[in-house]
């Protein structure tokens, strides 16, 4: 465990915290690393453990499995990236699917000791606040991509919070995950890119869109 010292320092979970400090919390109850293949399921509303999940590297998507089966695109997971908070602090059921989209190592904090970091560190216990409160945000954003009345208002909505995710003002487009997210055809995906770029919100050419004006993007959704 030693060579993922800085990984784990790093993690949201012990910011402001000396390296130290975290070996010295974690000696009695060290997290466990697991490798995950191509397209393998990690959690899943049927199989989930009471753990949280960081990724060491690789790439994983959290997913919403639809009624009919077919998988929405919820967020991508890249290094840091966690997942399961909702698995050690609720007794609900896990309500997504977590899938490597590449080889993933995936290294996991079980429950007890999340818990026992939480309740005798006030630093990790304020850590905990902010990640679950920027959670709460995000989920926000994705149910304003859900509810716009207008395919234009639902898709100004996903290109921000894309660019929120990101922070860039180009950003790679894919209209088959766009229209899945806003729960659209392609057809009226294109057609509200077309309408954005003639109000010259956006520049969208070669799978990419630049952001060129996105206060007017809010303005859109309000």
């Amino acid at each position: 465990m030693s060579d993922l010292t800085d990984f784990i320092t790093g993690l949201f979970l012990f910011r402001g915290m000396d390296a130290e400090k975290v070996s010295w919390l974690l000696d009695k109850s060290p997290p466990e690393l697991f490798e995950y293949k191509r397209g393998e399921v990690i959690y899943s509303p049927d199989g989930f453990e009471q753990r949280m999940g960081f990724i060491v590297s690789g790439r994983c998507e959290v997913r919403r499995i639809k009624a009919d089966g077919t998988p929405v695109s919820i967020n991508t997971l890249n290094p840091g990236g966690c997942f399961g908070a909702l698995a050690v602090f609720s007794e609900d059921e896990f309500p997504t699917e977590v899938v490597a989209l590449k080889t993933a190592s995936v290294l996991f904090f079980d429950k007890e000791t999340v818990e026992r970091l939480v309740r005798d560190e006030p630093t990790v216990a304020m850590n905990v606040i902010r990640f679950l409160a920027g959670r709460v945000s995000f989920l926000n954003g994705k149910i304003s991509t859900f509810s716009g009345t207008r395919v234009e208002q639902r898709l100004a909505s996903y290109i921000l919070q894309l660019y929120r995710d990101t922070g860039i003002c180009e950003l790679p487009f894919n209209c088959k995950k766009a229209s899945e997210a806003i729960n659209s055809g392609r057809a009226s995906v294109y057609r509200a890119l077309d309408l954005l770029c003639d109000e010259g919100f956006i520049i969208y050419e070669s799978k990419k869109i630049i952001l060129n004006d996105p206060e007017g993007l809010e303005r859109i959704i309000k």
